[in-house]
């Protein structure tokens, strides 16, 4: 959402609405919006629970010209079945629900409501359509639109940069890096057991449930020595530690890893990428031998083998790293992606405006 914003610049002003973690909420000025955080009560299947959510939809919505919600985010759904707004409705389609099936079948009236209500739903990639069965009846809503990030900042680095980058390689000599939550869908037990067979070290970078499970398997599985937790990083440590590392993995299991931002970030650093073929838009964002390398889900040889492929081979992952940047710079460049978004939000203006005008003339001919 910041990145669209940003990369649309003055062309738009924004109006972001959010919900906090657990906490009050708040109302900020953003460089480019204004942002409301509003207060949550506490995470209900990973969703915040924020009753006044729907309310601040309710009166943001009668002020603006378009409204664009990012999904799977049931409280939206709610929000917009509650408070149905007269401006066009563009929906941005992250993820199917894949894990919590029952609170699906709970909130599926409310998404298919939310489905026929979009004017147009966005999807990072043909993949997201083409293996989801909630969006197959309204395909002819749905447009490709490439996630972006902003290439130059992962990019570019300055001196101060260079000497941490140089520590990092340092302390980590034959980096594999690994940056997310630490959640199931993201395959780090598969990981972990594939690093008994890698000769280098891993970083991992993230928080979240699953790190004790995750720290008592290193513990099993004897490879503490080259296994070294960082914690949630700031983004000039992440970028730093991109730029250092050999390798970027994205091991997912499931396709609740729609995409994988974090791949482009990496690619936009010139690093290689191992990921999984998920039926998703992963394998999509780094392609097989072409900018990474493409393993089986939960293939603990593969996935190694994939690795060491790479750090024994430095010219292969020369050649895949510099086709990454060459396409994330192309394809995924943030400058491109959010015009394209810009693009829908005129085009679905014009034909509002256009029908608006249509059955004024209507009424009047018919008063």
């Amino acid at each position: 959402m910041a990145s669209l914003i940003r990369g649309m610049g003055d062309n738009v002003e924004s109006r972001a609405l959010v919900a906090t973690a657990p906490g009050k909420g708040r109302l900020e000025p953003g460089e480019e919006s204004r942002i409301r955080r509003v207060a949550s009560l506490a995470y209900w299947y990973s969703m915040p629970l924020a009753p006044s959510l729907p309310l601040w939809f309710a009166i943001d919505s009668r002020r603006v010209d378009i409204v664009h919600i990012h999904l799977p985010f049931p409280i939206a759904d709610l929000s917009l079945s509650l408070f149905t707004p007269k401006v066009p409705v563009v929906l941005h389609w992250h993820s199917d629900i894949v894990q919590q099936v029952n609170i699906k079948r709970l909130l599926s009236p409310l998404l298919r409501r939310t489905l026929r209500r979009a004017d147009r739903i966005l999807v990072g990639s043909s993949q997201h359509v083409d293996y989801s069965e909630d969006l197959a009846p309204f395909r002819h809503k749905c447009e490709v639109v490439p996630y972006g990030i902003d290439v130059d900042q992962w990019r570019h680095v300055n001196t101060h940069l260079e000497k941490r980058i140089a520590t990092l390689r340092g302390r980590y000599p034959d980096m594999v890096f690994f940056a997310g939550r630490l959640v199931a869908y993201k395959g780090l037990p598969t990981l972990l057991r594939a690093m008994q067979s890698i000769d280098g070290n891993l970083v991992i970078a993230g928080e979240g449930p699953m790190r004790e499970q995750l720290e008592h398997l290193v513990t099993e599985l004897g490879i503490g020595h080259k296994v070294h937790w960082v914690g949630e990083l700031s983004d000039e440590e992440l970028k730093a530690h991109y730029h250092a590392c050999s390798v970027f993995t994205l091991p997912s299991i499931f396709r609740n890893e729609a995409f994988g931002l974090v791949q482009l970030e990496a690619m936009a650093c010139g690093k290689p990428v191992v990921n999984t073929d998920l039926p998703s838009g992963v394998s999509w964002a780094a392609r097989h031998d072409k900018e990474g390398i493409t393993v089986s889900p939960e293939d603990v040889d593969s996935l190694s083998g994939a690795i060491n492929r790479l750090l024994v081979d430095p010219a292969l992952s020369a050649r895949l790293g510099s086709a990454g940047y060459q396409r994330v710079n192309s394809v995924f460049n943030i400058t491109n992606t959010s015009q394209q978004v810009y693009r829908i939000y005129r085009d679905l203006i014009a034909k509002s405006c256009a029908g608006a005008q249509s059955a004024r003339y209507q009424e009047s001919r018919e008063a």
